[in-house]
């Protein structure tokens, strides 16, 4: 088909499979509650999406939603949720996510890309990244300004950063690796010193553990 928008509010619930066809198709999620909410849920896939925009309220994503292109805006919050037999992620990313908001990533890697789910990816915008329930993040050259702060889980960083890191206690920041081979799950083995480097652009403030 053509040109499609789904557009969901607080309250909206997709029961089964949407797929949105061919086309360039809009998601668009608007909220009026500012923490999480099963109000403000997505339960189940969305497929054929092109544009994911997260416009108000805090979005949670408890199945894969199809995007090539993401956006949170300013005072908005997407969480993409693996936890407790959730699977939640955006898949067929293909620009650079623009976070003004929040973004969650909660439990699993991001954005998952086949074959190997921790590959690097950046982000630009003002925003900031809550990295938790131990998930393992990757970031490459990375334009956010704002504040990532790892709450429960592992950032790899083997680019240069703009924004600050905070790494709370029983997390680890790696600021360059030696990543060996993809495991059977997607995941790589990672060694401290030599291997790639990495820079962070703003402050680090380390109750946890960082690797150089």
């Amino acid at each position: 088909g053509g040109n499609d928008t789904l557009n969901l509010a607080t309250g909206s619930n997709i029961v089964g499979v949407t797929n949105l066809g061919g086309g360039t198709d809009t998601i668009n999620l608007s909220g009026t509650v500012g923490t999480k909410t099963g109000q403000q849920t997505v339960r189940d896939f969305i497929r054929g999406g092109e544009l994911l925009n997260v416009n108000s309220g805090y979005w949670t994503l408890n199945k894969a939603v199809d995007a090539s292109q993401l956006t949170v805006a300013s005072g908005a919050t997407l969480e993409v949720d693996g936890t407790n037999g959730n699977d939640g992620y955006i898949e067929g990313l293909a620009g650079v996510p623009v976070i003004n908001g929040k973004l969650v990533i909660n439990g699993d890697a991001f954005p998952r890309p086949a074959g190997v789910y921790d590959s690097a990816f950046g982000l630009t915008g003002s925003g900031a990244v809550d990295i938790q329930g131990g998930a393992r993040v990757h970031f490459g050259d990375s334009a956010l300004t704002g504040l990532t702060t790892i709450t429960n889980g592992e950032l790899l960083v083997t680019g240069a950063i703009a924004g600050g890191v905070n790494v709370t206690s029983g997390s680890t920041l790696h600021i360059g690796a030696n990543l060996g081979a993809p495991d059977v799950d997607g995941y790589r083995t990672i060694s401290a010193g030599g291997g790639s480097t990495g820079a962070v652009g703003g402050n680090i403030a380390n109750s946890g553990t960082t690797i150089f």
